[in-house]
């Protein structure tokens, strides 16, 4: 049965030569991040001094088949030190959080230094998500949503057929009292 430390060493290897890192390990999970300091991220994550920060959360259950994982994405404000570090983010910096199941992309059209040739890269805030769903796989772990993701989507869809029931009964109303 594998554990959190056995998918937390087959994430890092999948995480090898990408902007993520693992960080905040806890014996039943970790979470993934871009690895923000990296100043040869900076330039793309940067761009006009916003960036959405992703993380995934990843939680692995007491059986050890399954895995929660929960995208938790912060739109903030980047800054560099003297030293060209990044520096966390200021509570005052977070813009907006958003948590679930979040599936985004962004282009980023960057210049080279020497040439002056621009490079178009494209970030996709999935691109985490894929690494944990396949080190867990590679593992024979199954993936699921958080509870908290699970609920919200119940909700959801009960506020949805509420709506939908109001919305017929004001049709019906129409059709009963222009008739009489």
């Amino acid at each position: 049965m594998p554990t959190a430390e056995d998918l937390a060493a087959a994430v890092r290897a999948r995480a090898e030569g990408t902007p993520y890192r693992i960080v905040g390990e806890r014996p039943d999970g970790f979470e993934l991040r871009l690895d923000r300091p990296d100043a040869a991220w900076w330039r793309i994550f940067s761009h006009s001094y916003y960036a959405t920060l992703v993380t995934h959360e990843v939680s692995v259950l007491p059986d050890g088949l399954r895995i929660e994982l929960t995208d938790v994405v912060r739109r903030t404000h980047w800054a560099l030190d003297a030293d060209g570090r990044f520096v966390e983010p200021e509570r005052g910096w977070v813009r907006s959080v958003s948590r679930g199941t979040i599936r985004s992309t962004f282009t980023a059209s960057i210049a080279d230094d020497e040439s002056g040739a621009r490079t178009r890269v494209l970030f996709d805030t999935a691109a985490g998500r894929r690494i944990v769903t396949d080190a867990a796989q590679g593992l024979g772990m199954s993936v699921g949503a958080s509870a908290g993701t699970r609920t919200a989507t119940v909700v959801g869809l009960v506020a949805a057929g509420l709506g939908l029931a109001v919305a017929l009964s004001a049709v019906v109303m129409i059709f009963v009292v222009g008739r009489g």
